[in-house]
């Protein structure tokens, strides 16, 4: 985060690596709550209010797949006037760490005291957006994607 910080307050455009910023389970506990989300908003909206280009780096959205479902859903949309409505994502992580593994693995968050989300989640909730944002350009909806984080992220 202090990087993002320090690129927002020189108003420099930024391209970082996910997970942009996150916090243990420790530093829940020793706070009593998550910071996450303020710093998150306070991000956004200065991002946003200082016209900052601001990118996470997402490889997934280049897969062919991915492409091909939204090419399909953009012509999907266009042809029969219908938006997207309803998405359900499934992800089989494909490993299967064993007890003694989280917490020794150096490749993986649960080491950390975090979980899956920060490790491929992520990766499905900006799917999820990216492919919500066909409604948006091709004018099925009037969707704030970042009202649409913050109601998911309560």
């Amino acid at each position: 985060m202090a990087y993002i910080r320090w690129a927002i307050d020189k108003g420099l455009d930024f391209l970082v690596d996910k997970p942009i910023f996150s916090e243990t389970y420790g530093d829940v506990l020793r706070n009593g709550k998550s910071e996450l989300y303020k710093h998150f908003l306070k991000a956004s909206n200065d991002i946003c209010r200082k016209g900052i280009n601001a990118s996470v780096m997402m490889p997934r959205r280049l897969h062919p797949a991915i492409l091909l479902i939204c090419d399909y859903l953009t012509n999907f949309i266009s042809n029969y006037n219908v938006p997207i409505t309803h998405t359900n994502f499934y992800h089989g992580e494909g490993m299967w760490n064993m007890p003694n593994e989280f917490f020794t693995r150096e490749n993986h968050p649960y080491k950390y005291g975090y979980g899956a989300y920060f490790h491929t989640g992520y990766h499905f909730i900006d799917l999820l957006l990216y492919i919500l944002k066909i409604n948006m350009y091709l004018g099925k909806g009037d969707y704030d994607l970042l009202k649409y984080c913050r109601l998911r992220m309560r």
